[in-house]
């Protein structure tokens, strides 16, 4: 049994010797495992929308079944990040993640033995409810071991992986499920969680701060805490506390003065933005391939939009200190709103074309995922900076639950527009229709970040 807190040799405050720690290969291997964590996350999302044209082919289904079983998993994935974060107050961050991450895995497996819709809705919703753990934990446990002069960089690192994990689960789909059918991208879609759970268990560290509240873990910690400064300065008998500025704040807080303009913009950027992601993650290749297009042609637009994802976002999180995040925010946002409209005016969604030419659709979907996704990583750098830190976790996480909903709209909206929105012309219309909305949300935000990165007062 650990001495009482009274009797311990001294003090430690965390929050200030990570702040003040240099970076490490400890925060660096953390880092590569979530990114690693969150790129299967970016695969599994994704998988029904590879799988949606030969399912629909297979089982002789209406497209805009599909939103049912989008909606499942999305579904599943609130409410798991839900009840994975409170699972994660009480046992840690990394036995959460590693029991999403198996939950996931199983509900991938079980997804390829369906036999109808309702088996695929009911799994598919198991699956979600794993996918829920991997974002907000991962990137709780990076924000909570690194140091601040790294934090945000090895932060928006990790969620590159969403898009690298679409790119790579386009990729794949593209080879596999041709030839073995649409069980299979839902088996590789279990295989590898499953072989990353090893690693996950013996390499990923438990949150420092997380076990400020376990004195009994307090020698795990003081271990951690050496390998973090590269030094022997602590034994486990010192009394691990966190400072007062990371006590949490009420969401209230941020719909009173002097937030309430910013945080009402920043809940419309998400939501638009993230609405009309999570469309393109569901819908893209059952659209293209009712346009005619051949399966792996179809599924190819996914890969494509997902690498210009994986291009937005790390041009986006380059360049945002340098030139600033209005300039940035606003610049997307336009040819977010120009891409995505001509993607519906291209040639092969016109009854009777002699040609199928899908050069120009692909080169728009690809534009429109630098665009769309470069938004989306700016407007997460931007909240963080709108708010003081003792406000800052609470205005991210609830930005990230708006955009949450957003993606739950999206399965209903995709599939009202594809059973009576008319055209696929007016399909991509309405969805930029809706990005002009973020395109005006963040015209007027007035925190922004600066052209050159200031320090602000915490």
């Amino acid at each position: 049994m650990p001495s009482a807190p009274d009797q311990r040799l001294a003090a430690v405050d965390i929050t200030e010797v990570i702040e003040a720690a240099r970076f490490s290969g400890f925060a660096f291997r953390a880092t590569i495992l979530c990114l690693l964590l969150l790129v299967l996350d970016g695969f599994d999302i994704q998988a029904v929308a590879f799988a949606a044209p030969a399912l629909i082919n297979v089982w002789s289904i209406d497209r805009s079944v599909i939103g049912t079983v989008l909606l499942a998993g999305l579904v599943g994935l609130a409410i798991g990040a839900i009840g994975f974060g409170r699972f994660a107050d009480r046992i840690g961050r990394k036995p959460a993640l590693v029991i999403g991450t198996v939950l996931f895995s199983v509900g991938g497996f079980l997804c390829s033995t369906a036999h109808d819709v309702n088996e695929l809705v009911t799994y598919r919703f198991i699956t979600g409810l794993g996918l829920g753990a991997p974002l907000p934990l991962a990137t709780a446990l990076l924000a909570e071991i690194a140091p601040r002069s790294w934090r945000n960089a090895l932060v928006g690192l990790a969620l590159i992986g969403i898009p690298l994990g679409g790119f790579v689960g386009a990729s794949v789909a593209e080879v596999v499920v041709p030839r073995l059918g649409w069980p299979s991208i839902f088996q590789v879609g279990a295989l590898l969680p499953a072989l990353l759970v090893p690693l996950l268990v013996v390499w990923l560290p438990e949150s420092p701060k997380f076990l400020t509240r376990r004195p009994e873990r307090f020698q795990q910690l003081a271990e951690m805490l050496n390998r973090l400064t590269r030094s022997q300065r602590f034994q486990g008998t010192e009394a691990f506390v966190v400072g007062e500025s990371e006590s949490r704040q009420s969401v209230a807080t941020l719909v009173r003065q002097p937030y309430l303009l910013a945080t009402l913009l920043l809940w419309l950027a998400f939501f638009t933005n993230v609405l009309v992601v999570y469309v393109f993650f569901g819908w893209l290749p059952t659209v293209l391939s009712t346009a005619g297009v051949p399966l792996a042609l179809s599924v190819r637009g996914s890969l494509l939009f997902n690498l210009g994802g994986v291009v937005g976002s790390l041009g986006a999180a380059a360049l945002l200190h340098t030139l600033g995040s209005r300039r940035i925010l606003v610049c997307l946002a336009v040819l977010a709103v120009i891409a995505t409209y001509f993607i519906g005016q291209n040639a092969i969604f016109v009854p009777g074309t002699a040609v199928l030419n899908t050069t120009p659709v692909f080169w728009c979907i690809a534009i429109a995922g630098v665009a769309i996704n470069g938004v989306q990583i700016s407007l997460y750098a931007v909240a963080a900076h709108t708010y003081p830190t003792v406000l800052r976790a609470t205005g991210v996480g609830s930005a990230a639950a708006v955009a949450r909903v957003g993606g739950i709209v999206s399965t209903v909206g995709g599939s009202a527009l594809l059973k009576w929105g008319g055209t696929t012309a007016t399909f991509f219309a309405v969805l930029a229709g809706v990005l002009t909305l973020t395109l005006l949300a963040v015209i007027n935000l007035r925190i922004q970040i600066p052209t050159r990165s200031v320090s602000r007062p915490l």
